[in-house]
């Protein structure tokens, strides 16, 4: 198995011809990294620090780790804080050469921090290497393309980003930087921290509560102040489903619960928003 960056990028990929190698996809050692008996990794992976993307990385994690598919004894959670995007790369793939052989292929891929539509998620500092966005805190999609998240083969690994307007920069880029992901959710609007994943509601004085970011219809500038200021009178607000997109360009509504278990259903609605 060629790295498929060699297939969406192949200007890039000629400049890592080690990734032409057919063992690639298992660390040169396709008798070592393998995955018989359902080992998983998970990436909660926060490239801001803000408090409001430390509560929701941990919420994420802690959630994996209580959910039913999750087998402590065969699985892990990498919480990664990852300020400079010119980094993720060596970092993924020192700690995929560090645990593969014991945990076996990546199941899922979630970001949070700062984001937005045309080139994705921000980092805190400045993109170092030749993968910055215009000397920005963004990445390219060759940067993101170069990572190998050793994901599953069978399709089935997602990659979920949820910062604010994340999901055009999910079906514009990430779908054929990663191919290898089954699906890739994110917010088309703004999104918001919350104590429920259902509406958005928050309250200071429950520190220990779950923290999620949730989505909003809002598109625009104006519709953002307008949703804020609607929300700093009521206190409370609904919030939008999570939206999908596959390799092949299929769209859906990604229908969370606390993040975990998603269920992707397509909508005609969606399709239509999409003019499709």
């Amino acid at each position: 198995q060629v790295d498929p960056l060699y297939n969406v990028m192949p200007d890039s990929a000629q400049r890592q011809p080690r990734r032409a190698n057919r063992y690639t996809f298992s660390g040169n050692n396709p008798l070592r990294y393998v995955d018989p008996d359902g080992r998983e990794i998970y990436w909660v992976i926060r490239t801001n620090s803000r408090g409001i993307d430390i509560w929701s990385a941990q919420t994420r994690a802690k959630q994996i780790r209580e959910s039913k598919n999750f087998d402590p004894k065969k699985d892990i959670v990498l919480e990664l804080y990852v300020p400079d995007l010119g980094k993720l790369e060596s970092t993924v793939e020192f700690l995929v050469s560090q645990i593969a052989h014991q945990y076996g292929y990546t199941r899922e891929v979630f970001i949070t921090g700062h984001a937005a539509p045309g080139d994705g998620p921000r980092g805190d500092v400045r993109t170092s290497g030749p993968y910055d966005v215009k000397d920005s805190a963004q990445m390219t999609k060759a940067g993101w393309a170069a990572i190998d998240f050793n994901v599953a083969p069978d399709g089935s690994a997602q990659f979920v980003a949820v910062g604010c307007r994340a999901f055009p920069w999910l079906r514009k880029t990430l779908t054929e930087a990663q191919p290898g992901f089954g699906w890739a959710i994110g917010h088309e609007g703004w999104s918001y921290p919350s104590r429920s994943p259902y509406v958005r509601s928050w309250s200071d004085e429950a520190r220990d509560a779950p923290v999620f970011m949730v989505g909003t219809t809002a598109r625009s500038d104006y519709q953002r102040e307008r949703d804020s200021a609607k929300w700093d009178y009521l206190g409370t607000d609904t919030t939008e489903p999570m939206y999908a997109v596959s390799p092949s360009g299929e769209l859906g509504r990604a229908y969370v619960d606390h993040y975990g278990d998603t269920t992707i259903k397509s909508s005609k609605d969606f399709l239509q928003h999409f003019g499709q």
